[in-house]
């Protein structure tokens, strides 16, 4: 009876916040700067925001249309999560006592 109670009433009630957690999870992991620059010293195992240094760096300050573009790309995934994910991030607001 509990996990009944629980998959049925508790769990589609605490979708909407879940995904909002898993959301702002993603895209705090994704922007991440600072812990990668500390912890990689392999160019290839660096993540998206290390990348486009190493890539600003490598171009010089002449090429600024590839720097772009790779900034371009790196914002693409995020704001695909984003625009899917916007009706439950409004039902995680609602849902959180924040109602207007």
């Amino acid at each position: 009876m509990r996990v009944w109670t629980y998959w049925h009433i508790i769990l589609p009630m605490c979708r909407p916040s879940l995904i909002v957690i898993g959301l702002l999870t993603f895209i705090g992991s994704w922007n991440d700067f600072y812990r990668p620059l500390i912890f990689i010293n392999d160019t290839a195992k660096m993540t998206l925001p290390l990348g486009m240094t190493v890539l600003r760096g490598m171009l010089g300050t002449g090429n600024q249309s590839s720097v772009l573009a790779g900034v371009m790309l790196t914002t693409v995934v995020p704001f695909l999560f984003l625009i899917f994910g916007q009706r439950y991030l409004i039902e995680g607001i609602s849902v959180g006592g924040l109602k207007g």
